[in-house]
């Protein structure tokens, strides 16, 4: 039985390549999504994959009850501080971009 708190074991997987790349770091790519249920949308999706396996490892979207760009990790997932970084100022970026537009 896999134990979800263990590191997995180091494999010699080739990097998958990820299409649309807006941020990245030596583990992680976030890309935008673009969803075919709502082409007139405003606000961006992106996902954070895995670069190594491409597991989906979570999403950035704007959040209307918050007024700007969130994080919504998937569960069980383990997250370096450099990670987290790259995501932190990725939306960083994303909520000056939107706010800047409006004015």
């Amino acid at each position: 039985m896999n134990d979800p708190r263990r590191a997995p074991e180091p494999t010699e997987q080739a990097t998958i390549p990820v299409p649309d790349i807006h941020a990245e770091n030596e583990h992680i790519a976030i890309c935008k999504i673009f969803l075919a249920s709502s082409p007139n949308k405003k606000t961006g999706n992106y996902v954070i994959l895995n670069k190594k396996s491409g597991d989906l490892l979570g999403e950035i979207y704007w959040n209307f009850t918050w007024r700007q760009y969130c994080f919504f990790p998937e569960s069980h997932c383990t997250w370096s501080t450099s990670c987290l970084d790259t995501v932190v100022e990725f939306i960083k970026g994303l909520n000056i971009a939107h706010k800047t537009k409006k004015v």
